[in-house]
């Protein structure tokens, strides 16, 4: 079972050490997205060795910054027995990671004539550093509720070593991973 951090450190997540999150969105371009103005949100199953469990403290804090965010963009959320026009659902993946640093020097060795070197001798050093880390994807996926498919999906990948930090890139992930949402016809 994962800890708490591995939850947590799912919530949002990772590139490889990098010091800016990888962003991406992915959009059905024959959904015309001017017509959605309600939302609900929708429980799914995500899937495979490396999704974790989310825990309820990290649900809130998700479904209250997808709201805050929609909700600036002029989207209500549908509460009660109306069907909504979209759905949102998310889900988070962890992955250990390892970021392996050699650094070293060498020195000496002397010599010359013909065919190169002769005698001397050569020396160095070297210190190899491992930092383990997770590696984490939030996903935010939208589901035309008419349709009942996925029409649009955006993830954030980033580095977390803490839960504290976790926390911290929930809350800068999702307003990046929606504002191409909706998306702009080009």
């Amino acid at each position: 079972m994962r800890t708490l951090y591995s939850a947590l450190a799912a919530g949002l997540l990772t590139a490889a050490c990098g010091p800016t999150m990888e962003i991406d969105s992915d959009f059905n371009p024959a959904i015309d997205f001017s017509r959605f103005k309600t939302w609900s949100f929708i429980e799914t199953r995500a899937t495979g060795p490396n999704v974790a469990q989310i825990n309820d403290l990290m649900k809130q804090r998700i479904e209250a910054k997808i709201e805050a965010v929609l909700a600036t963009k002029g989207f209500v959320r549908q509460q009660g027995g109306a069907a909504p026009d979209f759905y949102v659902a998310y889900h988070g993946t962890s992955q250990d990671k390892y970021d392996v640093t050699t650094q070293g020097y060498s020195y000496g060795g002397w010599g010359g004539g013909w065919g190169g070197y002769y005698g001397g001798v050569r020396t160095g050093t070297a210190t190899t550093t491992v930092d383990q880390y997770k590696e984490g994807t939030l996903v935010i996926d939208v589901i035309d509720a008419q349709a009942r498919a996925m029409v649009w999906r955006g993830t954030a990948k980033d580095a977390v070593r803490s839960p504290e930090e976790a926390r911290e890139k929930v809350d800068e992930a999702i307003p990046i991973i929606l504002e191409d949402f909706p998306p702009r016809k080009t």
